[in-house]
């Protein structure tokens, strides 16, 4: 074997291991470009929470002691459909991204 066949068989190797590599490094880049990408989507959805004012605090404190009947401080299903027809759109103007029963 002369230099010059051991020169194309060294770089053959450098060629493929330089490929494999750069393979690598652009699947690892793309992973973290995803990882990223969802984490910035989850971390935008936490702050589309309405603020409500004090007097919408004070309303939504007298609407949970009326129909919270087992105080955990939710209204579930059963507890929404025993509003009144008042409580329930004082309710659904309280919270409107809300899914209505």
């Amino acid at each position: 074997m002369n230099s010059i066949e051991w020169l194309e068989i060294c770089t053959n190797k450098t060629t493929m291991q330089l490929s494999k590599t750069y393979r690598m490094k652009k699947l690892v880049t793309f992973a973290l470009a995803l990882l990223c990408a969802v984490a910035i989507n989850a971390y935008a959805g936490e702050g589309k929470k309405s603020q409500l004012t004090d007097e919408q605090k004070a309303q939504e404190k007298t609407l949970l002691d009326k129909y919270d009947k087992n105080k955990d401080g939710k209204i579930d299903k059963e507890e929404k459909a025993a509003f009144s027809p008042e409580d329930k759109e004082a309710w659904d103007k309280l919270h409107p991204h809300k899914k209505k029963n």
